[in-house]
């Protein structure tokens, strides 16, 4: 991702009209290829926010911190509620009716709702309906940045993973039965009916309809990642079961109400691991309930950071539990468009990764969103071949066996550290040292500028 093109540019298309999306992709499609001379920077901010003046961005207590956070933006004429219990629930969705609101969506175990109005007058009358009874909140907008947008920065070109990615982080060349009776879900856009999958199964649920399934590519990328094809882009658990829950539009845009569906249809249909390569700036009750839920269920949630450069990571991988992802190049260098902040957990490979998109075109894939899956896998890979192993343990042993990067420690650009698998196969064998900080070992002679 550029740095200042940050993801809550995607998300003004969802409300900016046609004639604004139209002008959005023509500024988009100029832009260079990854690894060309970085372009100079415009006020990409000044001009979006001057098409989009009737867009009021509210901004949650809990992002007011963050330095240089952009807001969060909420779906227009839009309420999430969420109850305390389900008999509450059910007795505001009558009155709701009753007042001509639109019942968008309800998750009866969390107790929520996503409610539709068409004016001042009716909101100020559903809200009065749920006072006393519910939490009521903005239905923020999450989005996902374009996998094929380009990387540049004032210091200079990135070195690019390629097709490289999984033999950098040590993943040996037959990992054919890796992921075997585990079901990994991508929350995401989709994944291109015609994609080098081949992962044990693949299934496609789509919470949003419509007829255009992943033209963003975003989901595609991330799913061949994890389960892609010998002939296409090798994945990293190819024997695992994909589930591929769609909460993103042909514009990579969605929002939280959705997003926490998709979490919790993900668990409800035996899910071990949950791959987020999305975010919002917006802290979400609904969200934060539905992570919480698949944590509490031992199924690990994986996400990534943001592609915004600021210190502040996105939801859902600020919550407490998730193992927040950010990015490196094949130098082992932390991108700059990734977000920073205490709750990195570990870095994976963002930059340049070859996968393919649809058509089974390959696409240069580049963002925390191509590093959340590796990590994904990883832990997939874990709980396959130790099957007493928790989420959380999988999670721990990642870190553990990660190799330190940045300042020493943890820190919150990399977090625990860079994830390294092959220290993950062998940490049990005898005589093994573990690297010193920012040695890579072999991984030097994999390194290849794009």
């Amino acid at each position: 991702m550029i740095r200042g093109n940050p993801w809550w540019y995607v998300t003004l298309l969802a409300t900016g009209g046609a004639a604004f999306l139209g002008w959005w992709l023509s500024d988009f499609s100029s832009t260079p290829e990854v690894g060309s001379a970085p372009r100079e920077k415009t006020r990409q901010e000044d001009r979006i926010l001057s098409r989009s003046l009737s867009i009021k961005p509210e901004v949650p207590d809990s992002q007011k911190s963050h330095r240089n956070s952009p807001a969060a933006l909420s779906v227009p004429k839009e309420w999430v509620f969420t109850f305390g219990n389900e008999s509450d629930l059910n007795a505001f969705l009558y009155q709701v009716a009753k007042l001509g609101g639109r019942i968008m969506g309800v998750i009866p175990r969390l107790g929520a709702a996503r409610i539709g109005f068409d004016s001042d007058q009716q909101s100020a009358a559903i809200l009065e309906a749920a006072a006393q009874k519910a939490r009521s909140a903005n239905n923020f907008v999450v989005a996902a940045p374009r996998p094929s947008e380009p990387i540049a920065d004032t210091g200079g070109p990135y070195l690019g993973f390629g097709t490289e990615a999984l033999t950098w982080l040590g993943v040996p060349m037959d990992n054919s039965t890796w992921g075997q009776g585990i079901t990994v879900a991508v929350i995401d856009g989709g994944v291109s009916p015609d994609a080098a999958i081949s992962a044990q199964s693949l299934t496609q649920l789509d919470l949003i309809g419509g007829t255009s399934v992943d033209s963003f590519e975003h989901g595609t990328a991330v799913a061949s990642i994890l389960g892609g094809s010998e002939s296409g882009s090798r994945g990293l658990v190819p024997g695992a079961d994909l589930l591929s829950v769609r909460v993103l539009d042909a514009n990579g845009v969605g929002d939280s109400f959705t997003t926490a569906q998709g979490i919790m249809e993900a668990v409800d249909r035996g899910a071990r691991v949950i791959s987020l390569s999305l975010g919002t700036a917006g802290d979400s009750q609904v969200l934060r309930d539905a992570v919480n839920y698949a944590i509490a269920r031992n199924v690990a949630v994986v996400a990534a950071v943001g592609n915004d450069g600021i210190e502040g990571v996105y939801y859902p991988a600020n919550y407490p539990g998730v193992i927040a992802v950010s990015a490196i190049d094949a130098t082992g260098r932390r991108g700059e468009f990734s977000n920073f902040g205490q709750s990195v957990a570990l870095a994976a490979p963002g930059v340049g990764v070859s996968t393919p998109g649809t058509n089974n075109q390959q696409i240069s894939f580049s963002g925390t969103s191509a590093a959340a899956p590796f990590v994904s896998g990883t832990v997939a890979m874990l709980l396959a071949k130790n099957p007493g192993l928790t989420a959380n343990q999988a999670a721990e042993l990642m870190v553990k066996y990660s190799d330190d990067a940045g300042a020493p420690g943890r820190d919150p650009q990399y977090g625990s550290g860079i994830l390294n698998v092959n220290r993950l196969l062998t940490r049990n064998q005898s005589g093994r040292i573990a690297p010193m900080k920012n040695d890579t070992g072999e991984r030097k002679s994999l390194r290849h500028n794009l």
